[in-house]
């Protein structure tokens, strides 16, 4: 880790010149002087955390790892069980749990508006065994108001792996083995002990029942000198079993939506779930007016309304036995107008690092060896490669680019399908039906039967584990098997995804409606394990 290192203040016009930033590899911290407004912390082997959070100039209004239950960490996330092995309590002398919360990757980005924008990959895993469930986490800190309020804006993707994963909690009264205490788990947020004369209150008013269900909560109170400040948390309406009870615990004061509450929930493998929630900090008590108004604006907005919630993609390219100069700017035209992606490309993926790899969410592969000599993969690259989408990550394939490396198999397994020598076929480019196979899948769901031209591959070489999501009819008139082949297929890549969609031959292939609605929505599967795409 770094030292501490003090970032120069802004300088732009308009933002706060008392304010500055303070980082190393694993923390972020907005400071007003002494004062530190608010501070975000990703140890290695903990839970993330943000500690200390305050408001103008207020007292700090969390409470990190107080001794009645050392594993509440301020304001943080935590599933209570997953497969049975619980991750909520620590061990007071090691804090760690049972099972392990693993921060894969971070990345941590100040603004000179005094805002910030931060990346989390995280992984669930048994003591020394494969990841479970991952979690992609990207959080966005609004600049201070003049009066000193601000947000976080919260969206966190979590992923099985794969095999199914049962999320669970201690059960509730009136369930077999149920107690009162039960139904914790997900966003929590323990507060300052000298807030307990504060006062819970969502669009009804003062709270009295404990565990209601409800779009935002509020906690607010008195902070000395006439003053007062409070905090909201508001949950977006496509957020995971939205609207959720609220666990609240006045007496902490500690509060919660709490997403298990009611019953577990089992994740099925390679299948993912959103939370999303804004967190308000005001100096002011709460006014159900203004946040209610609040509640409705944040429910109005998408999660691409912002160029930070785009998913990052890396498009291989330079060499196929296509034209990739022309399909290359296809493919990144086609996922930057659907607002959803920001693409880069690169034509030299030998050169490949980890390092390099790793600010993106997703691979795109339109290249393969052809036409190279003497060209190969050092081992590093290979490496990294690979552990990129076993990290929870994910990998896309269109038509050739998985046809190199047939001394790596893992390479196969990654890309899904190949070009078998004297197997694998095509006929004439020519037009064609396709069809959805049976079993939904959200990057085909409400597509049905339609017709494309392009090329159709015969027999191509799969890898295990594969499965077909969409196949094409290869008629014997064109050269075919007479039979249906696949042409779209999915499959789970360590803790990662993996989609191919061996249509696309070249442009005008790239440009049809079904192709577009099928990349776009595959390479948002395999980044996040979910499609938000409807086109």
């Amino acid at each position: 880790m770094t030292a501490l290192a003090l970032l120069f203040a802004a300088t732009t016009l308009g933002a706060d010149p008392g304010l500055a930033w303070k980082q190393t590899d694993t923390s972020l911290a907005l400071v007003r002087g002494e004062q530190v407004v608010w501070q975000f912390n990703a140890p290695p082997e903990r839970k993330p955390y943000f500690h200390p959070l305050t408001v103008a100039d207020s007292p700090t209004l969390t409470d990190f790892r107080p001794s009645d239950h050392p594993w509440h960490r301020a304001l943080w996330f935590s599933w209570k069980s997953i497969n049975g092995l619980l991750y909520w309590d620590e061990d007071p002398a090691t804090a760690q749990s049972p099972g392990v919360t693993t921060v894969t990757a971070v990345k941590l980005t100040p603004r000179s508006d005094h805002s910030a924008h931060i990346e989390v990959d995280l992984a669930y895993h048994p003591p020394g065994k494969p990841p479970v469930l991952t979690e992609r986490r990207v959080m966005d800190v609004s600049p201070p108001a003049p009066d000193g309020s601000y947000h976080i804006d919260w969206r966190a993707t979590f992923t099985a792996a794969g095999s199914d994963v049962v999320l669970d909690r201690t059960p509730i009264e009136g369930q077999p083995g149920g107690v009162s205490y039960g139904g914790y788990a997900g966003l929590s947020i323990r507060l300052n002990p000298a807030l307990k004369s504060w006062q819970f209150s969502d669009r009804e008013g003062p709270v009295k029942a404990l565990w209601k269900k409800d779009p935002w909560m509020a906690f607010s109170g008195p902070v000395g000198s006439g003053k007062s400040a409070g905090v909201a948390i508001l949950e977006h309406p496509t957020s995971f079993r939205h609207p959720t009870p609220w666990y609240l615990i006045p007496s902490m004061p500690y509060y919660s939506p709490a997403v298990l509450y009611l019953a577990n929930h089992t994740l099925p493998a390679g299948q993912s779930l959103t939370l999303r929630y804004r967190i308000l900090l005001q100096p002011r008590a709460a006014d159900r007016e203004a946040l209610e108004s609040a509640w409705k604006q944040f429910a109005s907005e998408t999660a691409s309304d912002s160029t930070a919630a785009r998913l990052r993609v890396l498009l291989l390219s330079g060499s196929n036995n296509h034209d990739w100069r022309t399909t290359t700017p296809k493919l990144k035209s086609v996922l930057e107008s659907s607002g959803r992606f920001a693409v880069d490309v690169t034509e030299h993926p030998e050169t490949l690092t980890a390092e390099a790899l790793k600010p993106y969410d997703v691979i795109l592969s339109n290249w393969n060896l052809y036409g190279l000599k003497n060209v190969d993969w050092p081992e590093a690259t290979r490496k990294a490669y690979l552990d990129f989408v076993r990290s929870g990550k994910g990998h896309v394939m269109v038509h050739a680019g998985g046809c190199s490396f047939y001394d790596w198999p893992d390479y196969h397994n990654v890309t899904l399908a190949h070009w078998v020598l004297n197997h694998t076929s095509h006929g004439p480019y020519h037009e064609f039906e396709v069809r959805v196979e049976p079993g939904a899948h959200p990057i085909t769901a409400g597509l049905g039967t339609f017709k494309t031209k392009d090329e159709l591959w015969n027999r191509a070489g799969l890898a295990p584990g594969a499965k077909a999501i969409a196949s094409s009819f290869s008629s014997k008139e064109t050269g075919g098997t007479g039979q249906w082949e696949p042409s779209a297929l999915v499959a789970p890549f360590g803790a990662g995804r993996s989609f191919t969609l061996l249509l696309g031959h070249d442009a005008a292939a790239m440009d049809r409606p079904a192709f577009r609605t099928l990349i776009t929505r595959g390479t948002e599967w395999a980044a996040t394990g979910q499609v938000s795409q409807s086109h």
